[in-house]
């Protein structure tokens, strides 16, 4: 899914892990079925026979997990429109009309950061998102994940075969580790105002905040977006992710289940700081300890609880 943010992904991953734990939950634990009228391919391939269309458009590809291969029932069609800057404008107006002529939208919506992107669903929600950008910025791409639709002329031959492996971004990583002890200091706001609402939206945070950190770690040239994390993380991290629990109804739950998130995750988190070489933040973690009155450190085997249970 393209949004603005980072991935282009639209929907927050605590919202995500959130919505997953409540399924778990109430016993949702069957895989629904798809009941689409025009299902992905299908409505691929009426994209492909109109791209011509798009009359500013040097090419229209997929990107996303039907450009890296990886799609499944439930995934988004992800595309890039190569566009001039100053044509942007004509080819969004172009590609609303065209999306609109394919099948009944029940939603459009057009961002503009530099690039454009305009989100797009289906009554049937289908969910297509395109983002209109520059040959500049398409050159950044990679063969291994675009897919070609339509070529005026060929841009694809142009893009390295596939993306470096980049460096694990410390700084990104720290800031993580940095947060993650933020929002938990700020439980005791919430504490005290007896605002169960906001111990809630933390815990969430928090939640997702691991789960960026775990992706972080991997260091993956494309790592997708926050709708199908198992693609990313193994076995072993979606269970612990899965296993973090989403807190109670009443303040000292929510305070109980956010120390058991923070001792579940600090050790982990704390052993990837150490091989990477990042700056382990003790004063400010002892500082937060003494705050809440706990200690964090002594690691809880968050998954042991899960199946305990």
């Amino acid at each position: 899914m393209l949004s603005k943010t980072m991935s282009f992904e639209a929907t927050p991953g605590w919202l995500f892990l959130c919505l997953a734990g409540l399924l778990h939950i109430v016993g949702c634990d069957s895989k629904p079925e798809r009941s689409y009228t025009m299902n992905q391919r299908d409505f691929i391939d009426k994209i492909r026979a109109e791209a011509a269309s798009l009359s500013c458009a040097q090419g229209l590809y997929l990107v996303g997990s039907f450009g890296r291969g990886t799609e499944d029932a439930f995934s988004d069609i992800d595309l890039v429109a190569v566009v001039a800057q100053e044509n942007h404008e004509e080819t969004a107006k172009e590609w609303n009309a065209l999306v609109k002529a394919l099948d009944e939208i029940i939603y459009i919506k057009t961002h503009r950061f530099g690039a454009t992107l305009i989100n797009a669903i289906t009554a049937h929600w289908l969910r297509i998102d395109l983002i209109i950008e520059t040959p500049e910025a398409f050159l950044k791409r990679a063969q291994a994940y675009v897919r070609t639709l339509f070529e005026r002329e060929s841009l694809v031959k142009a893009l390295q075969e596939s993306l470096p492996k980049p460096q694990v971004d410390k700084e990104q990583l720290s800031g993580i580790v940095d947060e993650f002890i933020r929002m938990l200091g700020l439980g005791m706001v919430g504490a005290g105002r007896n605002e169960v609402f906001l111990l809630q939206t933390g815990t969430g945070m928090m939640r997702d905040l691991i789960a960026k950190f775990l992706i972080a770690a991997k260091a993956l040239p494309d790592p997708g977006g926050m709708l199908h994390p198992s693609k990313i993380l193994d076995e072993e991290e979606m269970g612990f992710l899965q296993s973090l629990p989403l807190g109670g109804r009443s303040v000292s739950a929510q305070l109980e289940e956010q120390h058991l998130i923070a001792r579940a995750f600090f050790p982990r988190a704390k052993r990837v700081c150490e091989t990477y070489g990042i700056d382990w933040p003790d004063a400010f973690l002892s500082a937060t300890e003494a705050h809440l009155g706990v200690s964090l450190m002594d690691e809880f085997p968050m998954g042991a609880r899960s199946k305990a249970k």
